[in-house]
């Protein structure tokens, strides 16, 4: 029981971090920060390593049954 109880709260914290990093790659750069360029260039590439994996698919499919439960 133990082990599987470790083993949720590991799994729980891949997935808030997972979600973080997507929302992550929703905000704007500031644009008045410096080295925006550079800035974007990475982000893009961030950007593109996650939507060209299975990353995005695997997040929502372990999101899909626990958002079925929320109450609108």
């Amino acid at each position: 029981m133990i082990d599987w109880i470790s083993w949720c709260s590991v799994l729980f914290l891949l997935l808030k971090f997972s979600v973080k990093v997507l929302v992550f790659l929703t905000m704007p750069i500031e644009p008045d920060s410096t080295e925006v360029s550079q800035q974007l260039e990475y982000l893009w590439n961030l950007k593109s390593a996650v939507t060209n994996s299975d990353v995005v698919t695997v997040i929502v499919s372990i999101l899909e049954k626990p958002l079925e439960n929320l109450e609108l």
